[in-house]
């Protein structure tokens, strides 16, 4: 039981890093479109940047980004992760009613 719930956690902070590079990426990549002395890319965008130039780095970025974002997400999902942590439904779920925090909402 314990190593199942160690192997949980390690693959939710996975999932949560593939995350945070996928913003980190995307961050990246919404700078690129100016031109700039430096550009920091990871090696299978360097033709991207030879052949178009930095619009079609800075649009490959984003896109990379948006990947590693969903694909983190999903793999954080796939190890038991909660998506609902602030929505959650109530016991019966007969009702409709959902919780944020300490507030309740009735979803007509």
């Amino acid at each position: 039981m314990e190593k199942t719930k160690i192997v949980m956690i390690a693959k939710r902070v996975e999932g949560l890093t593939i995350g945070f590079i996928g913003v980190c990426f995307f961050g990246m990549g919404t700078s690129y479109f100016q031109e700039q002395l430096i550009y920091r890319m990871p090696r299978i965008l360097v033709p991207i940047y030879d052949l178009p130039g930095s619009t079609a780095l800075a649009v490959s970025m984003l896109v990379l980004g948006i990947a590693l974002l969903v694909w983190g997400f999903s793999y954080w999902k796939s190890a038991a992760g909660k998506t609902s942590a602030l929505w959650n439904t109530c016991d019966c779920g007969a009702c409709g009613r959902r919780f944020f925090g300490q507030l309740q909402f009735q979803i007509v």
